[in-house]
């Protein structure tokens, strides 16, 4: 997938309640979502790496925002240029939650969570073997075979296959 940008004043005054960034995007241009005055969820991805001056500028209902990234976006003082950001909360990787709440303008945010990480990462590695019980994604969904890569539940057991 290759790696996109959002542009200058891409989704300026738009009506947006909430947005997902997704994990193809790297930078968030200047003034992309300034003047969304409905907007009130954000959500970045963790392969963000910078977000322009006034990308949320006079968004003045965000209550949430959550950002991925472990390394903190190099990001503008005024990214949210009139915004009360002290009403607002700011969700960040568990790791990475010093750092957010040391840099501007992440620290203006009036609540700072943790997002822990979710225990898939240390599922052990599914070791192969012969056996008649189904196997299951993680939205309970039931597979014809083992996949390829990802995470899967056989016998009420998480497993991960690399």
């Amino acid at each position: 997938m290759a790696s996109m940008s959002i542009g200058r004043e891409a989704f300026c005054s738009s009506g947006l309640h909430s947005i997902t960034i997704p994990e193809n995007v790297v930078s968030i241009g200047n003034l992309a979502f300034s003047n969304c005055d409905s907007l009130s969820e954000i959500s970045i991805s963790s392969k963000v790496e910078s977000i322009g001056s006034c990308a949320f500028s006079f968004c003045r209902n965000i209550s949430s925002v959550t950002c991925m990234a472990e390394k903190v976006p190099t990001t503008s003082p005024d990214a949210f240029y009139a915004v009360d950001c002290s009403a607002a909360t700011l969700h960040v990787p568990a790791i990475a939650l010093n750092r957010y709440r040391a840099l501007s303008p992440w620290k203006s945010f009036g609540t700072i969570l943790p997002i822990e990480p979710s225990g898939l990462e240390d599922l052990p590695e599914e070791k192969e073997q012969e056996t008649d019980q189904p196997i299951y994604d993680l939205l309970g969904r039931r597979l014809s075979e083992k996949p390829a890569s990802g995470y899967f539940i056989r016998d009420g057991k998480k497993y991960r296959v690399k």
